[in-house]
């Protein structure tokens, strides 16, 4: 939202927020950043239908689990068209968890899905992670009355620094690499899921804002449908480099070769617990992508480090030991 408020047309736009909080929308208010807000549930098809009747373009960062609210905001979005016949654009944001294999940790996979691959893109598994509610998106651009775009993040780093965090509104969210450096924290070894030889793609927070502006600005030019997916990775790093990394940072060096080994059953269920243990498939597995499509369009990474990566790693591992 802030870069769509420093975009060079910004005078030009109307923009809208829906925020589920009536604490954070008072916040968002407060700070008179010319946005208007709406206090609603994204799951609320009378307000998203009120609440859309005349957008252009709709960004959607809800969830990208969450049925119930994709079928209320394409609902809203339809009976809309049916009315007006004006076709929105929805910029969708999915999760590359869509590409995972059932390695489990225990191997490293040399299969990387392009997102310029359109046949490998259509032969995702319906019952892979996200899949259901992109395919809700897919299915609404076929029936035309949306023209999608589905960016898909890798796993998130960096720090969020900006008005809406220095407000409380917004905050860093690194679920992948906090969910396998906990372990290794708390038993003060190198230890992962099934030995970690898996791979993750990362990317930095300022990159999948670079590259939601890029797509944002080439919507008219932009592949769309089941050519429009963007995969948003900078680096790739196996849990054996987040290991290591959270081991350095509380040990003051890095961890001997020798010490790293898979959890134990128990272990897993000590770490991951409740619903995080049946995700455990999903984090210990395989996630290798390529963004292909968003750099054709312009999108140019500014974080490509894994020094940079490892350090922020570090930072997660010392506030995970307070």
């Amino acid at each position: 939202m802030l870069d769509l408020l420093d975009h060079p047309k910004s005078a030009s736009f109307e923009i809208s927020a829906l925020v589920r909080s009536a604490e954070k929308l008072g916040k968002l208010d407060a700070l008179k950043l010319g946005v208007r807000t709406v206090e609603g549930s994204a799951t609320d098809f009378g307000v998203l239908k009120a609440n859309t009747e005349d957008v252009d373009i709709v960004i959607d960062a809800f969830d990208s689990d969450n049925m119930e609210g994709v079928k209320a905001l394409l609902g809203a979005l339809k009976a809309n068209f049916e009315v007006t016949k004006r076709k929105v654009k929805l910029v969708h944001f999915s999760g590359c968890a869509i590409v995972v294999d059932k390695s489990v940790g225990k191997y490293k996979s040399d299969v990387v899905t392009d997102d310029a691959d359109t046949a490998a893109m259509a032969a995702i598994p319906d019952d892979a992670p996200h899949r259901n509610v992109d395919l809700e998106v897919l299915k609404a651009h076929a029936e035309g009355y949306i023209d999608s775009y589905i960016i898909i993040p890798g796993a998130l780093y960096g720090d969020v620094d900006n008005v809406l965090s220095k407000s409380g509104i917004q905050r860093a969210n690194k679920p992948v690499s906090v969910a396998h450096i906990a372990p290794v924290v708390g038993l003060g070894v190198p230890a992962t899921v099934g030995g970690g030889f898996n791979i993750w793609p990362f990317v930095h927070f300022e990159d999948v804002v670079s590259l939601t502006r890029t797509v944002f600005d080439n919507l008219d030019v932009a592949p769309k449908g089941t050519e429009g997916y963007y995969f948003a990775e900078t680096v790739e790093a196996d849990m054996r480099f987040l290991a290591h990394a959270a081991i350095e940072a509380v040990r003051g060096q890095p961890p001997s070769p020798t010490e790293e080994r898979a959890l134990t059953e128990d272990e897993e269920k000590a770490f991951f617990p409740g619903q995080w243990y049946t995700f455990i498939g999903v984090l210990a597995a395989n996630c290798r992508c390529k963004g292909s499509r968003g750099r054709t369009l312009g999108w140019k990474p500014a974080h490509e480090s894994l020094d940079e990566l490892k350090e922020d790693l570090k930072g997660i591992a010392l506030s995970l030991k307070k």
